[in-house]
């Protein structure tokens, strides 16, 4: 399956550029692109996903900010373990301690599908993660329980958010 091409819509744009600064929208909205101060706002965030700590609790605020990236939001579908969930088909199947992860992780699911992010400028590939160390990869993708599988991942989202680094 090929890598789709993506284009955010005028929704996605206008609602970025209703939470950023008068003079920064309008250069927004004029050319679609986002300029390298915002560039570096994204990798920033990106960063910051990269090195959360889950047991602090879900990354809700990197997922809501205006400027977050498609890459950004994929690698951290992937690092909230999504392949756990596939083993419920429902949410009440889901032992109670994973509910909220359970419900963050459809929620965004559902932003990831609908493209429902600025940009895709940021790499990352959930099946040849190197993180830190580049010499390593490692496949959030991989189901190594013998759970069988209820509620499958959307086969797009095992896709790398852009051409791999």
């Amino acid at each position: 399956m090929p890598r789709p091409v993506y284009q955010p819509d005028a929704a996605v744009l206008q609602r970025v550029a209703d939470a950023l600064a008068p003079d920064v929208a309008a250069a927004l909205l004029a050319n679609g692109r986002l300029t390298p101060a915002l560039l570096s706002v994204q990798q920033g965030l990106h960063r910051k996903a990269l090195r959360h700590n889950w047991s602090d609790g879900l990354p809700t605020r990197i997922v809501k900010h205006p400027l977050c990236d498609y890459g950004t939001a994929l690698a951290i579908y992937w690092m909230g373990r999504p392949v756990y969930d596939q083993a419920f088909a429902a949410l009440n199947e889901v032992p109670e301690w994973r509910r909220p992860a359970y419900r963050f992780l459809r929620q965004l699911e559902k932003r990831l599908l609908a493209y429902d992010f600025v940009s895709a400028n940021l790499p990352f590939d959930p099946k040849r993660d190197c993180g830190p160390d580049p010499s390593s990869e490692y496949d959030w993708t991989a189901n190594t329980s013998e759970a069988p599988i209820l509620r499958p991942i959307p086969e797009r989202l095992h896709l790398p958010s852009r051409a791999s680094r």
